[in-house]
């Protein structure tokens, strides 16, 4: 039974990062469910998202639409059969902002900007205009770890938890 605790908190510190990431998909999907209950969008009406996002690779729509299905959206792939268009205009730009009025410290930071136009299409009237902006630093010189480093501090982590269950 101890074995089976210890390999799984083995395994969860392992895939740590990969399990609390905050992405930009999460990110602008959540707004845009909190902009549907604000403008109390029942979740009954279809729904057609048209992601515009050309060379940012880490923006996908098949995320952004698996967040509104498990929130209970009815989104459909044809946008004859919506109530309800959603067009996600993306744009990115690199900042560098002065952190530290002491020392002269630069850091760089990604900003992608998602234009968010909520649109009924009965009558074609435009319901929402959202400005989002999700910001994340870009490392510079930073030493990056081998490909070894995950599976050492694995070990490290599972040896010390190995040692409060079986250690004298």
């Amino acid at each position: 039974m101890k074995n089976r605790i210890i390999f799984y908190l083995v395994i969860i510190s392992f895939f740590n990062n990969l399990l609390f990431s905050n992405t930009p998909n999460d990110f602008v999907s959540e707004k845009i469910i909190k902009l549907f209950n604000d403008l109390q969008i029942d979740k009954s009406n279809t729904i057609f998202i048209q992601l515009q996002a050309w060379d940012i690779k880490d923006i996908n729509i098949m995320l952004i639409q698996q967040e509104l299905l498990t929130n209970d959206f009815v989104l459909v792939d044809n946008e004859q059969f919506a109530d309800y268009f959603v067009t996600i205009n993306v744009e990115e730009s690199l900042i560098n902002k002065n952190t530290n009025k002491f020392f002269i410290k630069n850091e760089m930071y990604r900003e992608i900007i998602f234009l968010v136009q909520i649109t009924r299409k009965i009558d074609g009237q435009l319901i929402s205009i959202s400005n989002l902006t999700y910001e994340e630093k870009i490392e510079e010189n930073v030493a990056k770890g081998k490909w070894y480093t995950p599976f050492l501090t694995t070990f490290v982590i599972g040896s010390l938890v190995y040692l409060l269950f079986y250690g004298t």
